[in-house]
């Protein structure tokens, strides 16, 4: 009765290490899975905010481009405004019978002619008449 005792026992203790090792793969088991759920919502959680970080991202940089592209509008019709505007210096006289106004023709420096060609082109009195 010694030996299948002791068999008795010894196979009682397989068994107990057995189980507990069983019991403690299912726990290990169970944790892993619950760890793999917990990185997939990490992972989500991840990709989520890098979605919105790159949503704002994007929106700030359409502002930007937007605002880029009012700016240039606003300077390309400033330009075009600069380029419509002629300036025309204005000479003025005071004298005790008021003040005279009076303004002179922009010619380009090229065709303007020096103004000794006029001066010095006596014509005949009868066509000055």
């Amino acid at each position: 009765m010694k030996t299948s005792y002791s068999i008795k026992h010894v196979l009682k203790t397989i068994f107990k290490k057995q189980e507990k090792q069983q019991q403690k793969y299912r726990h290990q088991h169970h944790h892993s899975l619950e760890s793999l759920e917990s990185n997939e919502n990490l992972r989500n959680a991840q990709v989520e905010e890098a979605y919105y970080a790159e949503i704002d991202e994007n929106s700030a940089n359409e502002k930007l481009s937007q605002m880029a592209h009012h700016s240039q509008e606003i300077k390309i019709i400033e330009e075009e405004t600069e380029e419509d505007d002629i300036y025309v210096p204005v000479r003025f006289a005071r004298t005790q019978a008021g003040t005279f106004f009076w303004t002179t023709n922009l010619q380009p420096i090229a065709s303007v002619e020096p103004a000794f060609c006029y001066s010095m082109q006596f014509q005949d009195r009868w066509a000055q008449a």
